[in-house]
């Protein structure tokens, strides 16, 4: 087969040939050839042209391109060169005489007769297919110009050049375009090489797996296979590596499994389909491999079979646990019946409790509110006793005095966080969209002024909306706040943040501070009524106010949590539905 160079230099010749063909029709038409010579079934016949110089049949039978002029409109050939007679596969002496129409295929008549026409008028050229008497279709460069016969007005004369050469090496180079195409998007590894075994060309793929160019080398070295065989049912060894050597011997290679090690060290498993090429005359030119990455597939197989090996040991244990089920299905539903007793119980239990907690706290907000006036009292008259006869009690008198008095005001706010606490759990919950940034500022601002000698900051991030009641939460961020501030007092600059974030379905907000802290391991005692981690006399409170946090968050369907560490401050947290959902 011709290289891409001889293909372009005869395309160059054929170019050449052609201008040089044109050169003499021009020459023709311009009037530089006197005479021409027709030889015929009557004998030979002389046609002059005017003011040339040398013979017409000379210049026809020394150019290098067919040549014939025509009598239109029948199309009667007077004269023709031996090229173009072997051209058409025709004696020289019955083609002069024809009629040029009976080699025009019936296809390109009405293209032929448009040059005919164009070219009596001047000169036409155009691409046609001529029909030999062989009936072979011959692809040709038609060039016609008017000629000056006497007495014979419209003859023209034909220039002929043969494509057939031009179109092989087009077609030759468009299959080189198509199989550098093919090689461009083939999914598969195609490698070709020569007769040598070098590599000349490869698919996009083929780079991949070999992670570079691999052109120009030896294709063992590039690509060292190794086939995979099943041992003595096979005729080759067991792992042999693959080489072109086969494949100059006659051997094809159709679906053989072969691995592949790519330079990164990476193991390959493919399927190998090789075998040789040969061109003109059974020459060998070359080889073409392609490898089909099953790699993926193997693994599979290799996992299928786990997967087996699994399955049938699952399959013994299946026959074993089913014949427990069946036991077991027995015992279930001696245990559903009994489920369904105790389902019944528990509701009735639950009922139960529910009413204890109606009557629970309906007795806290009775006795609550039934101390408060004997409260009242004590801490009345205790007060009038320091007022009105301090002088008449001694120091220890006025200190026990002091103590009634102090104890009275605990025993006031604790009944006051009673109350509170019974409250909440017949108070209906009447939520809204509330920036509750705003509503903490209020409230700091609100307990800063009970605290006017301490240095208090408050510092409050992002939050997010919140879709709650106003008055409840108006009390939670009081009762944390509070709490902050409370255990800050032996702190220089009490520091208050509160943060909020989203995350998932919840709006999550905390309120930090920088005092006292607690010992995580008793996190969960914080929440509960009455229970305390520090000491009365050096942090007051009744142990409610974060009872109380709880009841109103879990009302709003959340939930509260808290970290800290000893002297290092805390971290209260509640999250809420997010949108109050």
């Amino acid at each position: 087969m011709q290289t891409k160079q001889e293909l372009l230099a005869e395309n160059t010749e054929l170019r050449a040939r052609l201008e040089e063909a044109e050169d003499t029709l021009r020459a023709i038409r311009q009037g530089e050839v006197d005479a021409l010579v027709v030889s015929g079934p009557q004998g030979d016949q002389v046609y002059t042209l005017k003011g040339a110089d040398h013979p017409y049949r000379i210049l026809v039978e020394t150019i290098n391109e067919g040549t014939a002029t025509v009598l239109a409109p029948d199309g009667t050939i007077v004269y023709a060169n031996r090229i173009l007679a072997e051209m058409l596969k025709i004696p020289l002496e019955r083609f002069i005489g024809s009629s040029f129409h009976y080699y025009v295929p019936q296809p390109e008549r009405d293209w032929f007769e448009a040059l005919l026409s164009k070219g009596k008028k001047g000169a036409s050229k155009g691409e046609i297919r001529l029909q030999a008497t062989d009936s072979a279709t011959v692809p040709v460069y038609l060039s016609i110009n008017s000629m000056q016969l006497e007495n014979v007005p419209d003859a023209v004369c034909l220039a002929v050049t043969d494509l057939t050469e031009q179109k092989r090496q087009e077609e030759i180079l468009a299959e080189g375009r198509l199989s550098r195409a093919i090689l461009e998007q083939a999914e598969h590894v195609i490698v070709v090489c020569d007769a040598d075994g070098l590599i000349t060309q490869t698919s996009r793929a083929a780079l991949e797996l070999y992670d570079g160019n691999p052109l120009l080398q030896r294709f063992e070295e590039a690509f060292p296979l190794s086939i995979v065989t099943n041992g003595s049912d096979s005729n080759l060894p067991f792992a042999q590596a693959f080489s072109l050597a086969a494949l100059q011997r006659g051997e094809i290679f159709r679906g053989v499994e072969a691995t592949f090690k790519c330079k990164a060290g990476r193991m390959f498993h493919v399927l190998l389909d090789a075998g040789p090429l040969y061109g003109d005359n059974s020459v060998l030119r070359g080889y073409i491999v392609s490898l089909t990455d099953i790699t993926a597939r193997k693994q599979q197989e290799v996992e299928r079979q786990r997967m087996f090996t699994e399955q049938q040991a699952l399959t013994e244990e299946l026959q074993v646990t089913n014949e427990e089920l069946q036991s077991q299905a027995e015992e279930l539903t001696v245990q559903k019946e009994e489920l369904e007793k105790l389902n019944h119980y528990l509701s009735s239990q639950q009922r139960l409790l529910e009413a204890a907690n109606e009557e629970l706290e309906s007795f806290s907000y009775s006795v609550s509110h039934d101390l408060k006036a004997p409260i009242r009292a004590v801490q009345g008259f205790s007060r009038m006793l320091l007022e009105e006869h301090s002088a008449q009690l001694d120091q220890e008198s006025l200190r026990l005095l002091n103590v009634v008095v102090d104890n009275t005001k605990l025993m006031e706010k604790l009944t006051d966080d009673l109350l509170e606490l019974s409250r909440l759990g017949r108070q209906p919950v009447r939520k809204s969209i509330i920036n509750l940034a705003l509503v903490t500022s209020q409230v700091f601002e609100k307990l800063r002024a009970q605290e006017p000698k301490r240095d208090l900051q408050l510092n409050i991030g992002d939050l997010p909306p919140c879709r709650c009641d106003t008055s409840l939460f108006y009390q939670v961020m009081e009762n944390l706040l509070s709490n902050s501030i409370k255990f800050t007092k032996f702190k220089k600059t009490g520091i208050i943040e509160v943060n909020g974030r989203t995350e998932g379905r919840e709006d999550i907000y905390s309120v930090k501070d920088n005092g006292a802290g607690f010992d995580e391991a008793y996190a969960d005692k914080l929440f509960r009524p009455f229970q305390r981690l520090h000491l009365q006399r050096d942090y007051e409170g009744t142990g409610v106010g974060l009872a109380i946090v709880k009841r109103i968050v879990q009302k709003h369907g959340g939930r509260v949590w808290a970290e800290g560490k000893i002297n290092e401050g805390a971290t209260f947290y509640f999250a809420l539905p997010k949108n109050g959902e």
